[in-house]
């Protein structure tokens, strides 16, 4: 259909536009250094073809016109690509939005709508070898996502629970990775002493006055806490633990052994 515009620009001529006609009809100028003449080359029998002016890609120049030179900006990089430092950083948007988003999300906690509450526990064992509380800081906001995959398996020495819980809304503002990773006083607690421990623990508030004391769940952590800054909030995957402290708070777990002799089914994460 444009072999005529082809073999005309072959010729010296440039392409200045094709218009709509029965037969097509390509309008052309000489290429410089030409006679200065325009003329019309003319090819019966072509299809019909929409006018457009024609242009050399995107350098808004008739085919055959002088070249431009394309800006370099592209090629290498420039302040855009500077680093961030951290004094930019803490006075970003993101980080200022943090207290205004905590407060919208304790609505939730005071309207009744997230009905458990989450600690981290710290514990040390005394001489009498009975453990003891350090620290207990509860997390809020927090909503505690997929209890219900949480198994409960009956064994030898009771129920021996399994399966994976997600943390969401955590405040980078309450809590930094190491806290959540269990350091104390900015360092970690239980690396290599026996005798410290430490872990989450989930139980429902109680609902009205005379209630019995709540169920209190353990958790241990399964990987790196997340820190999701578009969304505003930590993110932290648990997995179920045992023992479980008693509703008094009281911790029962055997001195080296953790009920012996059960088997615990593999954690999913």
């Amino acid at each position: 259909m444009l072999q005529a515009a082809i073999h005309a620009h072959a010729q010296g001529y440039t392409v200045l536009e094709i218009k709509t006609v029965e037969q097509a009809t390509v309008t052309l100028s000489p290429a410089s250094g030409g006679s200065g003449r325009s003329r019309r080359a003319v090819r019966s029998g072509a299809t019909r073809i929409a006018a457009a002016r024609v242009y050399a890609g995107g350098m808004k120049r008739a085919l055959g016109g002088p070249t431009r030179r394309c800006s370099t900006d592209a090629c290498g990089p420039t302040a855009t690509h500077e680093p961030v430092t951290d004094a930019e950083h803490q006075c970003s948007l993101g980080v200022s939005l943090q207290p205004a988003v905590d407060a919208a999300r304790r609505v939730a906690h005071t309207s009744g709508l997230r009905p458990y509450r989450v600690f981290i526990v710290w514990q040390e064992r005394g001489f009498d070898r009975q453990w003891q509380t350090v620290r207990e800081l509860e997390l809020l906001p927090v909503k505690a996502v997929g209890m219900s995959e949480v198994q409960l398996e009956v064994g030898a020495y009771g129920e021996v629970p399994s399966g994976p819980v997600k943390l969401r809304q955590l405040s980078p503002q309450q809590v930094n990775e190491d806290i959540l990773r269990g350091w104390l006083n900015g360092e970690p607690w239980a690396a290599s002493d026996p005798n410290r421990t430490w872990f989450y623990e989930v139980r429902l508030h109680q609902r009205c006055e005379g209630d019995p004391e709540p169920r209190r769940r353990r958790f241990s952590l399964v990987g790196e806490p997340e820190l999701k800054a578009e969304t505003f909030e930590f993110v932290v995957r648990l997995t179920a633990a045992d023992v479980a402290r008693d509703r008094a708070g009281q911790d029962a777990t055997v001195a080296g052994r953790v009920f012996p002799g059960v088997t615990r089914p593999p954690i999913v994460t």
